[in-house]
């Protein structure tokens, strides 16, 4: 959350070592980079992925990674499925150690969503309000057929366009959070204040640069959609590898593929078709 409220994304806490040690090996998403595709020149996620408010709650990390989730269940059956925030930011609070509404990491958030899955949002509901109550286990035996097989911990912006364009899932990522947005919805990053928060990539648009890459990616908050525009941020290229940059900066893609390779329905067209919006 913005400011130095612990309740939000906890880099101070951060496992950035675990996180590298169970990615997948970089051969194989070279391999994957190899594979001939012609990604689409745009996804704009904003007809299907719905903007949620986390209130006061510390929960952005659960937000974010839910909706990288959500877009990896897109691309694998072309329907939209909601998971829910609640149980993704209460368990990863439990793999994280993290007692109280004091937020949780994305390392953390990884590990639970590989090993206990996401959980179909009709099961708990987001509430916004903190329960620090566990998951019951018939809840968390609801997540088993959602789990995320591979993760890669990206670096630039061409990463995060290559992994969501070809198809491979969505992404997590946690920054320092100091930034304003304009009328446009276009972010200006700052480095040096605001503390940490969690937001999901999981799109991008406008013209194409000289080597193909796009003019921004799409940026989801957990902020209602009062914030930005309707909810959602975008963020220049420039911007965007000057805030990767920064040390405190995570970005994790996710997969739900056990062999990471370039969706055909790609191929085929945008799999949310004619949903796109404009500004």
């Amino acid at each position: 959350m913005a400011g130095h409220n612990p309740g939000g994304w906890r880099f101070d806490l951060e496992d950035i070592d675990g996180l590298l040690a169970g990615q997948m090996p970089s051969t194989e998403i070279a391999m994957s980079l190899e594979l001939p595709f012609e990604r689409p020149a745009e996804l704009d996620p904003r007809g299907w992925s719905t903007i949620r408010n986390q209130g006061q709650e510390g929960s952005c990390q659960g937000h974010a990674i839910v909706a990288a989730g959500e877009m990896c269940y897109l691309a694998k059956s072309e329907k939209y499925r909601a998971f829910s925030p609640d149980v993704a930011y209460y368990r990863t609070q439990v793999r994280d150690g993290i007692r109280g509404d004091n937020g949780s990491t994305i390392s953390g958030g990884m590990w639970v969503a590989a090993n206990e899955g996401f959980c179909p949002e009709e099961a708990m509901p987001y509430s916004d309000r903190y329960n620090p109550s566990d998951v019951p286990k018939n809840v968390l035996d609801l997540c088993k057929p959602f789990k995320v097989h591979k993760y890669s911990v990206l670096k630039t912006y061409a990463d995060v366009v290559e992994w969501l364009g070809r198809g491979f899932g969505g992404v997590s990522w946690g920054i320092s959070w100091s930034v304003s947005v304009d009328a446009q919805g276009f972010i200006t990053w700052r480095p040096g204040g605001g503390g940490g928060h969690a937001n999901a990539l999981l799109g991008y648009g406008g013209p194409l640069d000289s080597d193909g890459l796009p003019e921004f990616i799409w940026d989801k908050n957990s902020w209602s959609p009062s914030w930005g525009l309707a909810g959602w941020g975008r963020f220049k290229r420039a911007m965007f590898e000057k805030t990767a940059a920064d040390r405190n900066t995570v970005i994790v893609g996710i997969s739900d593929m056990e062999v990471v390779v370039p969706r055909k329905v790609w191929a085929e067209g945008n799999p949310w078709g004619g949903k796109r919006q404009t500004a």
